[in-house]
């Protein structure tokens, strides 16, 4: 008899502690960014958002959320979008607070495409500017209670050439940098 109520306990207790999301995996997630994060016009209509292809939160294809969802279930529908398509790296700081305040355990941002990608050099954000914003959106979840862990990417992270040499790149780099999540602190990678 004891044995038949042992058994049922250590396959729950083993469950519990075999669970994904107490191995550091978050349980929601937000993206900031631009139209490439709300995947700008890759539906069937044109010249709409398609935040179901988002490389970050989308459902469609392989993406973070997806990738995370596949080792923690508990993630399931608390994924999050807060990406606007047209912004530039001053609307960084209102999409990290709206991701915040969502409750995001993971972030992803991929923002800088409209500050660099522009018509003419003159348009384009100062590098002085350009290069001290991302510190304004990232410094906001430094302040709140539990800290969403970020993943960072930009057209210009890979440039380490002139605002021209960087503008000619923007054709080639319409996609995010990154396209596996982190592993959560204290993981090994399986991998040799």
């Amino acid at each position: 008899m004891k044995l038949r109520l042992a058994l049922p306990f250590a396959a729950a207790l083993a469950l519990f502690v075999a669970t994904p999301a107490l191995a550091g995996y978050p349980s929601s997630m937000a993206s900031t960014g631009d139209s490439i994060t709300r995947a700008f016009n890759t539906c069937w209509f044109l010249y709409v958002d398609c935040p179901s292809n988002s490389w970050s939160t989308g459902t469609a294809n392989v993406t973070h959320y997806r990738q995370i969802l596949s080792v923690n279930p508990a993630i399931r529908g608390r994924n999050y979008n807060q990406a606007v398509t047209g912004a530039d790296m001053a609307d960084l700081n209102g999409q990290v607070q709206g991701a915040v305040a969502r409750g995001a355990e993971y972030v992803t941002i991929l923002m800088g495409a409209n500050d660099v990608c522009a018509s003419s050099e003159g348009s384009m954000t100062p590098t002085a500017t350009f290069r001290a914003q991302p510190g304004s959106g990232s410094g906001t979840s430094t302040t709140t209670r539990s800290s969403p862990r970020p993943a960072a990417s930009s057209p210009a992270a890979a440039s380490t050439g002139t605002r021209s040499s960087t503008r000619r790149s923007c054709a080639v780099t319409s996609r995010p940098a990154t396209t596996s999540i982190p592993r959560p602190p204290g993981r090994r990678n399986s991998r040799r």
